[in-house]
């Protein structure tokens, strides 16, 4: 039998939760930020493999002060240290709080590499 304080405090935090979310691009969110981005890596790890791009092994994040965000291995060995950076456009942020599911495709032209 579940006792209602356990739940009103559980609905309490999942409410919290909730409210803190982003608006935008919370696809990514996670309870840490250290987490979020090795997550991010190891996406992008598994995405240059599909891709045929075996480059990059083994990712740790770092849980440390920043940058990098984390590190992970070369074919030959040598640690390569990633940092991790979101771009955004402020428009589309604005209209997504509004409510309205917009994104923004960025062009090549417009990358840093």
């Amino acid at each position: 039998m579940i006792r209602k304080e356990n739940t009103k405090s559980r609905t309490e935090r999942i409410s919290q939760l909730i409210k803190k979310q982003r608006k935008y691009a919370s696809h990514f969110e996670c309870h840490s930020k250290p987490r979020k981005e090795l997550g991010i890596v190891e996406m992008l790890i598994e995405e240059m493999k599909v891709q045929g791009d075996d480059w990059f092994h083994c990712p740790q994040s770092l849980n440390e002060k920043d940058p990098p965000d984390c590190v992970c291995k070369d074919k030959e060995g040598n640690i390569i240290a990633i940092e991790v950076t979101e771009l955004v456009d402020s428009e589309a942020i604005k209209r997504n709080q509004k409510g309205k599911r917009v994104y923004r495709d960025w062009h090549s032209k417009e990358r840093i590499y």
